[in-house]
């Protein structure tokens, strides 16, 4: 049976050309950037080429989703695959080196092992240093696929020595099928897209903060209480303040005003919906800062600020 390819992956068509070219060709190289806007699927392609690299059956030159390979790819148990993932924090060079250590073994099952670096620019300069050795001397059965928004945060000396895979920004209408094939229910999955602005991973935050009844958490926080307080700048300060320096206590505050504001959506006319819409994708932006190490009370301040500015506490409160 035909595997069913995520849309998020279908849709960079010329990308995936390349590497199924470079599968069929058996001409694989030792690394591969992915690289595009946050959240245009870089992220799901790597891994869908991870899995491929490691598929003992392909379909169609793609992995086929059923072999004993795909099956230990997808339920994260596969051990010639290897994983490191930034989050909110940077890789550091001990990282690094027992990726080495490991990358150098033989592989347990087939013949390659693949190594995938997400969020490639938070490597500290000690670990892209040791990165770069390992990509100057890579061992010979071991495939590296990196990942980043950011290319130009990457030594020049580590860029060199990558193939770049750049991707396109997605339209809301194959942001909304990756949803609906994640499982979400259609309605959601359009008004998430609608809102993400070419980011699927945006989109699914959105939506993750509208399932889990995060508006309820925003109007104590990040709704009414706060909106009414944004006149002026010292409100703004004021609310910033309020909301602390406990980084992932005021992104959780963000997602609660993200759906607080996307409740208020439909209740006036365009003007206001125009409003709302703005607002909500200057949370996102926030939120997106924050999670990457900026200063959380500036950050907050600035938001604010912007959030007064656009009338928003005349028009939901």
């Amino acid at each position: 049976m035909q595997p069913k390819t995520p849309p998020i992956v279908a849709f960079q068509a010329e990308a995936l050309r390349l590497l199924k070219s470079i599968i069929e060709q058996e001409r694989v190289g030792h690394a591969y950037l992915f690289t595009g806007d946050v959240g245009c699927g870089a992220l799901e392609l790597a891994h869908s080429f991870a899995q491929t690299i490691l598929c003992q059956k392909l379909v169609d030159g793609w992995a086929c989703g059923a072999c004993p390979s795909c099956r230990k790819f997808l339920t994260v148990s596969h051990p010639d695959f290897l994983l490191i993932q930034a989050g909110e924090r940077y890789i550091k060079i001990d990282e690094i080196r027992e990726l080495k250590r490991e990358s150098a073994l033989n592989p347990f099952e087939g013949g390659r092992r693949v190594i995938l670096l997400e969020e490639a620019e938070r490597m500290n300069l000690e670990a892209a240093n040791a990165f770069l050795k390992l990509l100057e001397e890579p061992p010979p059965s071991t495939v590296i696929l990196l990942t980043t928004a950011k290319p130009n945060l990457l030594p020049t000396t580590v860029l060199s020595r990558l193939l770049r895979i750049n991707l396109r920004r997605p339209p809301n209408s194959v942001i909304a099928q990756q949803l609906v094939f994640e499982g979400m229910e259609q309605e959601s999955a359009d008004k998430a897209a609608r809102l993400a602005r070419g980011s699927v991973e945006t989109a699914r935050k959105l939506a993750s903060a509208e399932a889990g009844d995060s508006a309820g958490a925003g109007g104590d926080v990040g709704g009414a209480q706060l909106l009414g307080s944004l006149g002026t700048i010292e409100g703004a300060v004021k609310s910033a303040k309020m909301w602390g320096k406990d980084r992932q206590k005021v992104l959780e505050n963000l997602d609660g005003l993200s759906a607080f504001l996307e409740g208020k959506l439909g209740e006036g006319g365009e003007d206001v919906t125009s409003v709302v819409e703005e607002a909500i994708h200057g949370v996102i932006s926030a939120r997106v800062a924050i999670s990457a190490n900026a200063a959380i009370e500036l950050c907050l301040v600035d938001l604010f600020i912007k959030l007064g500015d656009l009338g928003l506490c005349r028009i939901v409160v």
